[in-house]
């Protein structure tokens, strides 16, 4: 009789802000109304998890454009 051990699927996904997201993924995970932080899905034994990266999520800072576009 051989045992083999059990292992986690290769296609595991935890559940953010409603969605289903692959593991190594890394979104902007909102907790509540008011907590936002940098999270990556990850396999802890033969579960995924959240990993805490840093608090809050970036920002894209895109000012408009003050100069017109070149002609083609």
């Amino acid at each position: 009789m051989s045992a083999y051990p059990a292992s986690a699927g290769q296609d595991c996904e935890c559940l953010g802000n409603g969605k289903r997201i692959k593991e190594g993924s890394v979104i902007c995970l909102q907790i509540g109304s008011s907590t936002r932080y940098l999270a990556r899905c990850e396999r802890n034994l033969n579960n995924t998890s959240w990993k805490k990266l840093s608090d809050g999520c970036p920002v894209a800072d895109i000012s408009p454009r003050t100069a017109p576009l070149p002609s083609v």
